[in-house]
């Protein structure tokens, strides 16, 4: 024991106690939400602060290795590095320019004034970062990584770096840019890519924050077309140069694995990092070639190289169009039979790519994200807002909207959760909002209000029993009642559904059904407490195998329930957006797959080409017990 502590609002400090792999980090929390804040610090701290996102495939082991393990020539006139974002860029080489920063010597005024800089300095940089930021979308790693830079603008290590220079009167900009610096050296002192990505976004937040206060110009000075050449960017200008319409990048120094190439992937900027002290050497302006999927720099390519990349490129980018053309239309299987591809949305940016993918509708919005990360609760018309912009984007497709879904492993601290009565067997998804009757009525209400002009349809998470149903459907009323006493404009709700992730709603979905006009299959959550296996553990990750014979007999006797009272079933979890799975389902008798948008094209190509002859052969081989499983014949005709 070490004897040193830090907070747990502090990343810097956390980062600090757990330099080394091994440390052993004791955890403390006290308070209402102790148990939820003490588990996020240890999530955080097991999880390498957030710096788990793996490369590219192609960026896995030795860069551009063959199928025997060596290595590829490279080819003349070219230089090699690693893979970092996939994509050809064809233009000159040009020097990334950006305006230097100095920062005066010079005291600074008013200790309190120059507070005053600082903070509003702060401010702005953090609302450039929100604006860039999905909201909702905290699994998405671009969003991460914004999500990072503004914790680090309020980091309290960061504060207790800054306050003595400010009273000793230097400057706003000299004592940020002197904390800043000391964070910045002790992170890259530290052994590993995490230290070393937590120093590069300590400088790149710096570098944003110094900007505001003197007026200094951030965006790249980048002729469109251009290949730029560095040693590494921050983060923050990878969309800029994007926006600059820059051809592609090329990093002498970078990993496949840094924030900067995460942004390039998800902003479909070409990369290559590791290029070394070659780069340095290139002539501005010499005609150039990246190819970010094999990690080349091909340096003035003959012509006919430059059209076949440029060919490849019209190609692929043809076929991409061809695909999202193609998954706009509905996916019927060739004997006839209809599927519903969804989307599972929480965002405006989620809800614009479903309708970019071709979903047929929304089979999942979840509404919680709206709770989530912040210390008071959502407001009835906040609500509103935020539902009525994901409708319009969607309309006029039909849209699921899952009711609060808090609990489990999505604590919301203006609840003050425990996670044990709000835990995975405890008091969470529908159980809670019954329990918390104003806070259902408010988002119901906000639910309704939204629905006006849209097709909205309203469904209920972690159902058990019938009795919870029917007291959700009771305040659904009194919503609708209220609106009405208060002269308030509403839309109908065109069905009212369930979730099916515990089992007994899936033993029981014969009594289910008649308080349902749909079941939604949570596959996540029903197969983590069918085979007792909590999913937030890697302990127990074997035992979550979504092909188990017990998991698809539930979604079996769930869809035969829902048929013989003309209903329908659906699956909004993971499982959906696998083409061999989602053959399954449809075996099973499921008319509904919602899936993350990316997937629809492939899952509606796998409909089209499957009859459901053989999605039933299918799935009867796997719910079959392991000594009579026999995998049935594709259909050469079709698959």
């Amino acid at each position: 024991d070490s004897g040193a502590a830090a907070s747990g609002r502090s990343i810097l400090g956390l980062v600090g106690l757990a330099a080394d792999g091994g440390t052993e980090v004791a955890v403390s929390a006290g308070g209402p939400d102790a148990g939820h804040a003490a588990a996020a610090v240890m999530r955080l701290i097991t999880d390498g602060f957030g710096e788990m996102e793996e490369g590219p495939a192609t960026a896995a082991g030795p860069a551009r290795a063959s199928r025997d393990g060596a290595q590829p020539a490279t080819p003349e006139g070219a230089l090699a590095g690693q893979p970092g974002a996939p994509g050809v860029g064809v233009g000159p080489l040009a020097r990334l320019q950006l305006q230097p920063i100095a920062v005066p010597d010079e005291p600074g005024g008013d200790a309190g004034q120059e507070r005053g800089r600082l903070a509003e300095a702060r401010r702005e940089v953090a609302a450039t970062l929100k604006r860039g930021r999905s909201p909702g979308a905290a699994a998405d790693p671009q969003a991460g990584i914004l999500a990072a830079h503004l914790e680090l603008l309020e980091d309290p290590e960061l504060d207790a770096g800054i306050e003595p220079g400010l009273t000793a009167g230097r400057s706003a900009a000299r004592a940020w840019s002197d904390a800043i610096e000391v964070q910045r050296k002790r992170l890259a002192a530290l052994p590993g890519e995490v230290f070393a990505q937590r120093a590069t976004d300590v400088a790149d937040v710096g570098r944003q924050v110094l900007a505001a206060l003197l007026g200094v110009r951030q965006q790249p000075q980048v002729a469109a077309g251009a290949i730029v050449a560095a040693d590494d960017v921050v983060p923050s200008l990878v969309p800029a140069l994007r926006d600059a319409r820059a051809a592609g990048l090329a990093l002498g120094g970078s990993s496949a694995t840094s924030h900067a190439a995460v942004l390039a992937r998800g902003l479909g900027l070409p990369l290559v990092v590791g290029l070394g002290a070659a780069l340095d050497t290139v002539a501005e302006g010499t005609p150039a070639l990246l190819d970010g999927g094999r990690g080349l720099l091909l340096l003035d390519p003959a012509e006919e190289v430059v059209r076949a990349a440029q060919r490849a490129q019209r190609e692929a980018r043809a076929a991409h169009e061809q695909a999202r053309a193609e998954a706009a239309a509905p996916a019927v299987t060739p004997d006839g039979t209809a599927i519903t591809v969804a989307a599972n949305v929480a965002s405006l940016a989620e809800a614009r790519a479903a309708v970019e993918e071709g979903a047929d509708e929304v089979g999942l919005l979840r509404t919680e994200l709206t709770f989530l990360d912040r210390e008071g609760l959502p407001g009835e018309d906040e609500q509103v807002e935020a539902l009525t912009g994901i409708l319009e984007t969607l309309h006029p497709r039909p849209v699921i909207v899952r009711t609060l879904d808090v609990g489990g492993d999505k604590p919301a601290p203006a609840l003050g959760l425990d996670p044990v009565r709000n835990g995975f067997l405890g008091q969470r998804g529908l159980r809670l909002s019954l329990a918390w009757p104003e806070l259902f009525h408010t988002q119901l209400r906000a639910i309704l209000r939204a629905a006006r002009g849209h097709r909205v349809r309203l469904m209920f998470p972690l159902v058990s029993t019938v009795t919870e149903v029917r007291g959700a459907k009771r305040r659904l009323a009194e919503a609708r009642a209220s609106l009405e006493a208060d002269g308030l404009g509403f839309g109908e709700i065109e069905q009212v559904g369930i979730m099916v992730e515990v089992p007994a709603a899936a033993l029981a979905a014969d009594h289910l059904a008649p308080e349902a006009d749909f079941f939604s299959i949570g596959s996540n959550d029903l197969l983590q407490y069918v085979m007792a296996a909590d999913r937030t553990l890697a302990e127990v990750s074997a035992l979550r195998d979504p092909r188990h014979p017990a998991l698809l007999r539930l979604v079996a006797m769930t869809c035969r329930a829902a048929a013989a009272t003309g209903r329908w079933v659906g699956v909004c979890g993971e499982i959906a957006g696998d083409r061999e799975l989602a053959r399954l389902l449809i075996g099973l008798g499921v008319t509904e797959l919602s899936m993350a948008p990316r997937s629809i094209p492939a899952v509606k190509a796998m409909i089209r080409a499957t009859t459901r002859a053989t999605a039933e052969a299918f799935a009867a081989a796997a719910v079959a017990p392991p000594e009579l499983r026999r995998r049935p014949n594709r259909e050469p005709a079709h698959e």
